[in-house]
């Protein structure tokens, strides 16, 4: 990971780690993609099929964190996100009454963001596009 510019860090519905049967299931969600005519879809899948996140939490580790979680994420639970907590001294972790697609399903989640990235120094948007 060499992203000098990277100022922080907003992580959603995400984990440090990805199984050997997740990185399958993003591989054959790729193939899909591509077969549908979505290769920037694609390419995202198969990035997440091959991402080690953990062995680059040291370089993250100076950064400012917000990790959101849904409560009732069956794909990422909240255990996740503690541990990425845990890995990043400056992580923030929030916890909604959601499932993976959080931003759809909790608008505090977008909220939350927003206020996060504001704090950062970061434009705020408007609060009609919130």
């Amino acid at each position: 990971l060499d992203l000098p510019e990277l100022l922080g860090l907003v992580l959603m519905s995400t984990s440090s780690r990805v199984s050997s049967r997740a990185r399958e299931g993003w591989r054959r969600s790729a193939q899909v993609a591509r077969k549908q005519g979505q290769e920037a879809w694609a390419k995202i899948q198969e990035m997440v099929a091959e991402s080690q996140i953990e062995k680059e939490m040291p370089k993250l580790g100076t950064l400012p964190a917000l990790i959101l979680q849904g409560d009732a994420d069956q794909q990422t639970p909240v255990r996740a996100g503690e541990i990425l907590r845990d890995q990043l001294p400056k992580g923030q972790l929030q916890v909604f009454r959601a499932g993976h697609n959080l931003l759809p399903e909790s608008p505090e989640a977008l909220r939350c963001c927003a206020q996060w990235l504001s704090s950062q120094g970061f434009a705020q948007p408007s609060a009609s596009k919130l």
